[in-house]
């Protein structure tokens, strides 16, 4: 049951991802052959990495009290920036399941030892905190957004993103960013996890080369036999992250001279589609 549907267009992109040769690997075509040509490599090296962020570009001060969570979204995040000029400006939406977990449950159990909390744990903990640090380092006064939700996190900060972006007529940052959950919450976890960031520039048509135009739909997952509402999905088969996923599609989209086929993703309550296209390629953009 589709409940929206949704184009928009991806001006540039930014991956962080230290596993990043089990993502690199998933990128083949049904024969197992590499998708990118040599120019094409050299575009997608441009917009990847897998080195743990070394942020010289952030005051010594704020720097050493950034977690690698910290360090890798706001890295993501100037990499594309570098590049785009005008993305030192843009409002952004960010989002993140989890958040900075980590620094979170130092701080229950500080309190678990009765001790005094941090109070640089406390400010980099609350969820728009790399938000907030991303308009002051590059003194940016425009608004953003951060939110999360569950394991659609990823797709609703999208669609937060991308509508913003065409209400406005205005290209607009997506920053997504998540990390494995520590290890006292891993018994709970209900999908395949691993540290990435992930930065788009949503904008309206643009002559650049690198321009893929998205489609994307969504809507609640219903029973097959009955047409109602699925049940919840049962946590014991745990898939890969949509961000991952998504990731991993435009990568695809990149080194291939061909559309890449609709690519679908499930979480508990929603099933998502989504499809890539090259700007004039007779596709009709939103």
């Amino acid at each position: 049951m589709v409940v929206m549907q949704l184009g928009f267009n991806i001006l540039d992109w930014q991956l962080w991802a230290p596993e990043l040769d089990t993502l690199s690997s998933m990128v083949t075509t049904g024969t197992q052959a590499p998708l990118a040509s040599a120019g094409q490599s050299a575009m997608i090296a441009q917009r990847v990495s897998a080195v743990t962020p070394a942020v010289q570009f952030i005051d010594p001060m704020v720097r050493r009290r950034l977690s690698t969570y910290g360090r890798a979204s706001l890295a993501c995040l100037n990499d594309l920036q570098s590049r785009c000029q005008a993305a030192l400006s843009m409002p952004m939406v960010f989002a993140s399941r989890h958040g900075d977990l980590t620094r979170t449950v130092e701080m229950l159990e500080a309190i678990a030892r009765q001790e005094p909390l941090s109070p640089t744990n406390f400010g980099l903990t609350v969820h728009n905190a790399v938000a907030g640090l991303a308009a002051i380092i590059k003194a940016n006064q425009q608004p953003s957004v951060a939110l999360s939700a569950g394991r659609d996190t990823f797709w609703f900060g999208l669609i937060e993103a991308a509508t913003r972006s065409q209400l406005a007529d205005t290209p607009h940052l997506y920053l997504y960013v998540d990390f494995p959950v520590p290890e006292i919450y891993q018994g709970y976890q209900d999908e395949q996890e691993t540290p990435l960031a992930l930065c788009l520039l949503l904008g309206a048509a643009s002559a650049k080369e690198q321009t893929v135009a998205c489609n994307l739909q969504g809507g609640g997952r219903t029973d097959s036999m009955t047409g109602s509402m699925a049940v919840p999905l049962a946590p014991h088969s745990l898939g890969w992250p949509s961000a991952y996923l998504f990731a991993k599609s435009l990568i695809a989209r990149h080194g291939d001279a061909c559309d890449v086929a609709t690519t679908s993703a499930a979480t508990e309550r929603y099933e998502w589609h989504w499809q890539f296209s090259t700007l004039g390629d007779g596709a009709t953009h939103g």
